[in-house]
C-alpha cells in the first residue's frame, strides 16, 4: 500500500462480464485483469489494463452510486458518465474520428468495501447516436485484494 499526499493504492483481481445487446443479439465478454483500487480525498478509483485480442485500453473508473465516471484509453476512447437521474452525453474516440453519444443510465449501484478491500460496480445503460439506439449495455465487475 502506498500513502502518498493522502492517496492509498492497493492491489486488487478485478472480474468484469460486459453483455452487449444490439439488434436482439447478445454477446457477452469477460475480462480477469490485475489492477489498482486507489482512495484519494474520499473518493474510490478503479484503475486496470483492459486486454482484448491484441489490444489494450486503461480504464479507469470513479465509483459512487449517484454517479460513476468511465474512462477508456485506446485504440477507442471514450468518457461515459453514468447516473440514473439524467442522461449524460459525451464523445466516443475511434481511429476514424469522433462520435457523439448520450447514454441513459437504467441502474446504477456502486459499492466499495475498504476494510474488505473489494467492492462491486453493476450498470445497466443504452447508448445512443444521432437519436438512434446503438445498443443496451450490463457491466458486472467485482474486485478483491
Amino acid at each position: 500500500m502506498a500513502d502518498l499526499d493522502n492517496e492509498i493504492s492497493m492491489p486488487v483481481h478485478v472480474h468484469l462480464t460486459s453483455t452487449i445487446t444490439q439488434q436482439g443479439q447478445s454477446q457477452s465478454m469477460h475480462f480477469d485483469e490485475l489492477g489498482e483500487l486507489i482512495t484519494r480525498g474520499g473518493s474510490h478509483y478503479l484503475r486496470y489494463t483492459e486486454h482484448q485480442g491484441q489490444s489494450e485500453a486503461l480504464v479507469t473508473m470513479k465509483l459512487n452510486s449517484a454517479e460513476t465516471h468511465l474512462h477508456r484509453k485506446g485504440t477507442r476512447s471514450s468518457h461515459f458518465v453514468f447516473n440514473p437521474n439524467l442522461p449524460t452525453d459525451t464523445t466516443y474516440s475511434t481511429e476514424y474520428g469522433d462520435i457523439p453519444m448520450r447514454v441513459t443510465t437504467d441502474m446504477l449501484e456502486a459499492v466499495v468495501d475498504e476494510i474488505a478491500r473489494s467492492g462491486h460496480l453493476m450498470v445497466d445503460y443504452h447508448l445512443h447516436a444521432a437519436g438512434q439506439e446503438v445498443g443496451s449495455y450490463r457491466l458486472r465487475l467485482q474486485f478483491n485484494a
